[in-house]
């Protein structure tokens, strides 16, 4: 079933349907309930691991309606167990790495750092048991890829608004 999901967001006008999927009231509160069941969880993962998703999720959430509804998801009850769980396995850390490092990914953290109440879920999150993991597999990845420490953090900090978001979460 995973695959077939994957393959029917690659056929043409599927966004035009992802949007109105997200403008369905209280799919939010939906979608956050089936992450919080086990089956729908390893559900979402497989999906997010299939070729090719990445990509999809990465356009997705390129679209402002979909980062709004993003944002609403991330406050139902009980998705940070579903983020966490994600982050303990190594191939999601490895996703989770991939996709933040893309420049308009980037930017919604940096919107999501901004978010009042979010940017403090955001913070209680990285430092839950096993999500540290996952942040430090995501710099590993960044640093490999950008060749040091330094290039990560000065290709971040010209991000618009990242100061705003960094002192919200230093704050």
């Amino acid at each position: 079933l995973p695959a077939a999901v994957c393959r029917a967001c690659r056929v043409p006008g599927a966004e035009l349907w992802a949007m109105n999927f997200c403008a369905t009231p209280g799919i939010d509160q939906w979608l956050g309930e089936l992450l919080n069941d086990p089956r729908g969880a390893g559900f979402a993962k497989r999906l997010l691991l299939q070729d090719g998703f990445l990509d999809k999720v990465a356009d997705f959430l390129s679209l402002s309606e979909a980062r709004r509804f993003v944002l609403r998801l991330l406050r139902q009850p009980g998705v940070y167990r579903f983020v966490t769980w994600l982050n303990r396995d190594k191939e999601m850390q490895k996703w989770f790495a991939r996709i933040a490092k893309r420049e308009d990914v980037m930017l919604f953290i940096t919107e999501m750092l901004q978010e009042p109440g979010l940017d403090k879920f955001i913070v209680k999150l990285l430092l839950r048991r096993g999500n540290d993991k996952a942040l430090r597999s995501m710099l590993d990845f960044w640093v490999h890829t950008e060749g040091s420490f330094a290039s990560v953090f000065g290709s971040f900090s010209k991000k618009p608004g990242v100061d705003r978001a960094l002192a919200r979460v230093v704050i």
